[in-house]
């Protein structure tokens, strides 16, 4: 960890500098999960300050890297976890209340399209989706952000209140 903790807090200018310090958050959940919580203990306050850190920076990479270390965490640590709450969950509730629709517009403007019940059984491939597929890098930090926020209500129980 003394070597992984360093690519961690690393603040470099181009996408491989973030695609490093995504990967070396994700190595670091991913040795809590196999060492387990009393060999991780010395490292825990440590990386979550990094993994924090990294919420204010530039890019949905590292933000949804530092959710999923959380994510790990809650389930190594469980009720440990409560002092970080008041830090993490502010910042994956600002995540989920985001307005991903801002900047959508529709492909082909003019054309008409039937969304009500009569549309849907012009769905050619069956999945209901009338065409429509949206997939946004927030829309991903969000979905992982509420995976981390579900985590930690069932870890620290009660102090999530």
């Amino acid at each position: 960890m003394v070597r992984l903790q360093p690519m961690m807090a690393y603040q470099g200018n181009d996408d491989d500098d973030v695609v490093l310090r995504g990967i070396a958050t994700d190595t670091a959940g991913a040795i809590a999960t196999a060492v387990g919580k009393e060999a991780f203990m010395p490292y825990l306050e440590p990386t979550m300050h990094l993994a924090v850190e990294a919420l204010q920076l530039q890019g949905p990479r590292l933000r949804e890297t530092s959710y999923s270390f959380f994510t790990l965490m809650s389930g190594v640590f469980g009720e440990s976890m409560a002092p970080f709450l008041p830090t993490i969950v502010p910042q994956l509730l600002h995540t989920c209340s985001q307005d991903e629709t801002s900047g959508v517009e529709l492909v082909n403007e003019a054309e008409e399209i039937d969304l009500g019940e009569e549309g849907l059984d012009e769905d050619e491939d069956g999945d209901g989706d009338e065409g429509f597929r949206l997939n946004t890098a927030l829309g991903d930090e969000k979905e992982i952000a509420a995976d981390a926020m579900g985590e930690l209500v069932e870890a620290t129980r009660g102090h999530f209140m």
